[in-house]
């Protein structure tokens, strides 16, 4: 009974890139590139894996977990709404 309480995600869950589960709220390599004064940052590796995270949480939060969207998916989503408004701009 306990396995099936747990299989169950709330809409911020999700698995990630390592398999683990985590939450959209769990920042843990950004926060460990802040603790650490930006050292992780200045290496092309250090750098990498904070993208790599970032990517990892590019999601949309939805009934049963969240849905991975990444740089590419979110762009649109994004970019359009905001070229509707310039153009609305434009020809105001």
């Amino acid at each position: 009974h306990d396995q099936d309480v747990e299989a169950f995600f709330c809409c911020c869950e999700f698995v990630d890139q390592h398999g683990e589960r985590r939450h959209l709220a769990d920042a843990s390599a950004l926060d460990s590139a802040v603790r650490h004064r930006r050292a992780p940052l200045c290496s092309p590796e250090g750098l990498a894996a904070l993208l790599s995270d970032l990517d990892d949480r590019m999601r949309l939060p939805m009934h049963g977990g969240a849905v991975y969207l990444g740089f590419l998916g979110a762009a649109p989503l994004v970019a359009v709404p905001l070229l509707f408004r310039l153009a609305i701009s434009r020809f105001s």
